[in-house]
């Protein structure tokens, strides 16, 4: 059965620093792009929301309805929600409290984060923490002072991190 997975660093983003942790299996990491990678990894992230919101819609109309029958395309893809429309209001302390990851005066141009759908024994995602928690990967691209485009990843739980619930 098929199955959408997380958020995947692209192979064209330079890496800039990365920090991962086996035991929890949570990453945080800060990636150089030039323009025209921006532009790419953009469309890549609009085109998985656009999928994810015609998949959430098909989701929440058939509530109440055997959920087996929704098929595995709407069961197993990946939620990816933008944030465009509260991006200037976004507290990158919050987000990434690491200093080294994002810049003061910096330009955010996107902000996501994604999950996997869960639901326990019907989606092929199963693998929640001890904590009964599944993973989410925030996103951000910005624009430092110099013109430099970056791409900031943080793949967590909300039982270890205080989240964009907080912001």
């Amino acid at each position: 059965m098929w199955y959408e997975k997380d958020f995947t660093i692209p192979l064209f983003c330079k890496k800039v620093k990365f920090d991962y942790d086996r035991e929890t299996d949570t990453y945080t990491g800060k990636f150089c792009l030039n323009e025209a990678d921006k532009d790419k990894l953009m469309d890549k992230l609009e085109n998985a929301h656009e999928r994810s919101k015609e998949q959430q819609y098909i989701y929440f109309q058939e509530m109440g309805r055997p959920i087996r029958k929704l098929g595995e395309v709407v069961l197993n893809t990946t939620i990816v929600s933008d944030n465009h429309a509260e991006k200037q209001n976004i507290d990158s302390e919050k987000i990434y409290p690491e200093s080294w990851m994002l810049e003061d005066n910096a330009e955010l141009i996107g902000y996501y984060w994604t999950s996997p759908r869960y639901i326990d024994s019907v989606t092929l995602f199963q693998d929640i923490n001890d904590y009964g928690k599944i993973p989410y990967c925030y996103i951000v691209i910005y624009k430092n002072t110099e013109g430099k485009y970056y791409l900031c990843v943080k793949r967590t739980y909300f039982d270890d991190w205080d989240g964009p619930e907080s912001l």
